[in-house]
């Protein structure tokens, strides 16, 4: 539960309303592919399947 909170802060940070769907490891997964995209080197995450699928498609994407 801690990765959803730190996602909801970083949300309203940002004034960016808190996602009603989803699961904290598909917006971990999210902010990993954001984080990516900006060139940070390694992110924490506790789904790595669901992160490494996300950036998986990111990647094929932008191919």
């Amino acid at each position: 539960m801690e990765d959803a909170r730190v996602h909801c802060v970083v949300l309203k940070v940002r004034a960016v309303p808190t996602p009603t769907t989803g699961t904290p490891a598909q917006a971990t997964a999210v902010t990993s592919v954001l984080a990516d995209r900006a060139g940070a080197w390694a992110v924490r995450v506790h789904d790595v399947p669901t992160t490494r699928d996300a950036l998986a498609v990111a990647r094929a994407w932008e191919a």
